[in-house]
């Protein structure tokens, strides 16, 4: 009787630090495009193509975070930041450049914000056996033509990174506690 207990109480617990966070509704709506499973910040637009938005704080000390847009008939890189940015907290600024389009001055997401100076870098990727493989962009969001599956990343930083995708924190948080529940079991 004591061992069920412990290992009510764990689940209790680990459950409560879920709900609490948010996170369970995460582990419940992580999505899959271009054969690449992620958690999106929210979704934007509606439609039957999908691509992902990823964008990273890192060169700034902060997190990466993806978005998610649905869309119908032709639609841009510019067309997707766009929309995020309208249906939540995601803000750009970008400029246009003649031959090359559109170019991010910065973004800003809740309350991380790149640094103007190191410059966002575009990538442009596919799913590939559950990761994204990434190529720099050679053109300006604007000129970039999506299609579904498709990941777009901003990277604030001239240094050749790539965009992360945001590591999946409650999954792991999730798996450790089964890994605990199943260890007290075998002891017992």
């Amino acid at each position: 009787m004591r061992r069920s207990s412990r290992c009510l109480s764990l689940m209790l617990v680990v459950l409560s630090v879920l709900a609490l966070s948010g996170s369970w509704v995460r582990i419940t709506a992580g999505d899959v495009v271009g054969g690449v499973a992620f958690q999106p910040e929210y979704w934007a637009g509606a439609g039957s193509n999908e691509a992902v938005l990823v964008v990273d704080f890192k060169a700034t000390g902060g997190r990466s975070y993806t978005f998610g847009y649905r869309w119908d008939g032709p639609a841009t890189g510019y067309d997707m930041i766009a929309a995020v940015a309208a249906a939540g907290d995601l803000d750009f600024a970008a400029d246009y450049w003649p031959g090359l389009g559109y170019a991010v001055d910065n973004i800003t997401y809740r309350a991380e914000a790149g640094d103007v100076g190191l410059y966002w870098a575009y990538w442009l990727g596919t799913g590939d056996g559950g990761q994204v493989a990434w190529l720099e962009a050679a053109t300006g969001m604007s000129g970039r033509t999506l299609a579904s599956g498709d990941f777009d990343g901003w990277y604030n930083g001239f240094d050749n990174t790539r965009p992360r995708l945001p590591e999946p924190a409650t999954a792991l948080l999730l798996g450790a506690a089964c890994v605990l529940l199943r260890r007290r079991t075998r002891r017992s």
